[in-house]
């Protein structure tokens, strides 16, 4: 059993060692990067939202 990780440290292990261009290695990185983009989008959006809705002006 291995220890749970971060989608960023999983990014920082697998880019210290050497990868061949093209390789399942070298392209699970940006699929983790974009994974990560996709996923604090989505939570930027539902927190605009929010604020919108919830915003009391004075």
């Amino acid at each position: 059993m291995e220890p749970a990780a971060t989608i960023t440290a999983y990014i920082v292990q697998v880019s210290l060692g050497d990868l061949p261009h093209g390789s399942i290695g070298y392209q699970t990185i940006f699929a983790a990067g974009l994974t990560l983009l996709l996923i604090t989008l989505v939570f930027n959006i539902i927190g605009h939202l929010l604020r919108k809705r919830y915003r009391e002006v004075y």
